[in-house]
């Protein structure tokens, strides 16, 4: 989280900067402060100024305990959690997302065998950022084919932190399947289908994420014959034209 991207939430919080640490690898609230905007968004549902369908909450903290109790008292207020865990070690995170029903637990490189099965299980969508342990440097072993192997569902995402600057979903793939070895209509299922299924929809057959009879016509067309060409490019723009709600947008 970026001190910009919470200014307004912060003011109405009534935190200051102060109570952000700058730490190597982004920026974190304590525990006091993220508690305090938690019941902020309360007063803020409350007032009907917005509505809690919909909305997640977002943080970065390294105590279990404390990260159990912004989530639970988040859920209250009907606010879906998305935490970012085992990122550069295991620290049982993902366990955790699982245990409390999270929409997502994201990072998870270092998570256990048993925690990805407690999270497929109970619904959790492990989501994987390889862009982030490549521009650090980092060995790129993240366990995309084991999870296949073992019918773990997963997501893949960019990661747009001042540590990795892109956006670049085929960049993603193109890690995914140059790197990971996954195959690429594997790694589409990563990036479409699969998170689709972690937004809230109160009509399933509006939810998003894959080309189906009745289903939204949201979609990318790509500039090749072939499905393979939209992760196969790294560097390049693959995608042709963008459709949302049936209408071709203009760029």
């Amino acid at each position: 989280l970026s001190k910009g991207s919470v200014r307004g939430v912060l003011r109405r919080a009534a935190v200051e900067y102060d109570s952000l640490q700058i730490e190597e690898h982004g920026v974190y609230f304590n525990a006091g402060s993220i508690l305090k905007i938690v019941q902020t968004y309360k007063q803020v549902i409350s007032e009907k100024v917005i509505s809690a369908d919909g909305k997640y909450v977002a943080f970065n903290i390294s105590d279990l305990e404390q990260t159990e109790e912004i989530v639970r008292d988040a859920a209250n207020s009907n606010l879906a959690s998305r935490i970012h865990v085992d990122e550069f070690v295991n620290s049982d995170g993902l366990a955790l997302a699982a245990e409390l029903g999270c929409v997502s637990g994201d990072h998870v490189g270092y998570s256990s065998d048993d925690a990805r099965s407690k999270a497929n299980s109970a619904g959790c969508m492990q989501t994987f950022l390889p862009g982030t342990p490549y521009i650090l440097g980092k060995e790129l072993n993240l366990p995309l084919k084991k999870c296949i192997d073992n019918d773990w569902a997963f997501s893949l995402a960019s990661d747009f932190n001042p540590n990795y600057n892109s956006l670049s979903i085929p960049f993603v793939g193109s890690l995914a399947t140059h790197r990971l070895g996954i195959t690429p209509l594997e790694a589409l299922i990563g990036v479409t289908r699969n998170p689709a299924t972690t937004l809230f929809s109160k009509d399933a057959d509006n939810t998003p994420g894959t080309i189906r009879v009745n289903g939204p016509a949201d979609m990318l067309i790509i500039n090749s014959k072939e499905i393979d060409g939209w992760c196969q490019y790294p560097g390049d723009n693959p995608i042709l034209k963008t459709i949302c709600k049936g209408d071709v947008v203009k760029l």
